[in-house]
């Protein structure tokens, strides 16, 4: 996917220095599911036009299994909605790639032909129509093949208040889809483009489409979606653990685990209590620990806790808190000899499970993934099912807890590669 801003007249000389961007090179702007690339065309006298390449990986963007493909079909696990899943994305690239666009004193409105290139629009242009008009923007459908479109707009706007109006309008048209780039970037890229548009009352129109019934979609609960009103509170906040001696004795199986198996880093996914994280310090045979999380409330919550463990600044210096989704693949969480996940099942969405598990089996190479899940049948049926399609082994272990909750028990998944 491609946006093209083009800038003609005597303004276009100064679009070098108003989007921050040199003539001369190519900016990479590293985003969760591939980069974009930044650069002019043409830059010339009186015609300059900028470029924000979207280069998406496809393999890292996965869904449920989708059953109408037929059992065993090589891309089940992919997302099947990738081409909305980019308007989305774009939104967000676009925030990272110019995060100057809101400094004042580029308060000069100057003429723009901004060109979006393979749009995918579910709500019809007609709608696009309604919500940019009234902002002073001219529309163009340029090419229309496969559901895809060619967008040109064209208007007379500052460089801010240009940004921010796209942002929105990206965001807008991907009607339910949001979700896939994450909650804590899409709502960093809707508060950086809000503040312009609340001086646009025109904008109304967009913002009020953004918080709609029909943004919310039909199919996936506000929990599970990457919403940007106050008073979201995601699910998955809850805590695994239904007292602290579970957490703690939960703790101690699970270091034994690595301790007895000899594993020397060790990445924790969605932590949910210190304990662990402190046993983990404490052992002489733990060199290095990763808490990974994309909720990063849940990490700020660890941090009281951990600054006030007895253990020494050297044992604290082996922990390290990394703000990251476990649903991408990210080279800097490989080469870890385990993988502790604290109740994926109940944490992430249905239709996230099986990027977690592309994610945590096939792309990580642990010698050792144990994910901590309270036991019932669905469980054991999951165990089964990652055992077999991953091709390891798998087994089961229920800690003996002093006081056990009045619940079904804490059960270890401890997975293996097959000799």
């Amino acid at each position: 996917m491609v946006i093209s801003f083009t800038c003609s007249g005597p303004g276009a000389k100064s679009l070098p220095g108003r989007l921050a961007v040199s003539p001369d090179e190519v900016r990479t702007v590293p985003i969760p599911i591939g980069k974009a690339l930044v650069f002019f065309a043409r830059w010339e006298e009186e015609l300059a036009e900028c470029c924000l390449l979207l280069q998406a990986e496809p393999g890292s963007v996965v869904s449920k299994d989708a059953p109408y493909l037929g059992s065993g079909h090589p891309l089940q696990a992919y997302v099947n909605a990738r081409p909305w899943t980019t308007n989305a994305t774009m939104a967000m690239a676009l925030a990272a790639a110019f995060p100057s666009a809101t400094a004042a004193g580029d308060a000069e409105a100057v003429d723009w032909e901004v060109t979006i290139h393979a749009l995918h629009c579910d709500v019809g242009i007609e709608r696009v129509g309604e919500w940019m008009e009234p902002m002073g923007y001219r529309l163009d459908v340029l090419h229309v093949a496969d559901g895809c479109k060619d967008l040109l707009l064209r208007c007379t706007h500052a460089w801010p208040t240009l940004l921010a109006h796209l942002q929105m309008l990206l965001i807008a048209v991907d009607i339910d889809h949001i979700h896939w780039i994450g909650r804590e970037r899409t709502i960093a890229a809707i508060q950086q483009a809000l503040p312009v548009l609340e001086n646009h009352v025109a904008g109304e129109s967009l913002k009020q489409a953004m918080a709609s019934g029909a943004y919310i979609g039909q199919r996936n609960n506000l929990q599970n979606l990457a919403e940007w009103q106050e008073d979201f509170e995601p699910r998955h906040l809850t805590s695994t653990y239904l007292s602290p001696l579970e957490s703690l004795e939960i703790a101690s199986a699970v270091l034994h685990q690595i301790e007895t198996n000899g594993h020397a880093t060790v990445i924790q996914w969605m932590p949910d209590s210190p304990d662990l994280a402190e046993s983990m310090m404490g052992s002489s045979k733990v060199g290095k620990m990763l808490l990974v999380d994309l909720l990063k409330e849940r990490l700020d919550r660890l941090i009281p806790a951990l600054n006030q463990s007895t253990a020494s600044m050297e044992a604290k210096r082996k922990l390290s808190l990394v703000h990251l989704s476990p649903l991408y693949v990210n080279d800097q969480l490989k080469g870890m000899d385990a993988i502790v996940v604290e109740a994926p099942l109940s944490k992430l969405p249905a239709h996230h499970h099986a990027a977690l598990e592309e994610n945590l089996f096939r792309h990580l190479d642990a010698k050792c993934i144990i994910v901590i899940q309270r036991m019932h049948r669905d469980f054991k049926a999951w165990t089964e099912a990652m055992a077999k399609t991953f091709d390891c082994k798998c087994s089961i272990l229920v800690p003996k807890i002093s006081d056990p909750p009045k619940a079904a028990p804490c059960a270890l998944a401890v997975f293996t590669p097959n000799p």
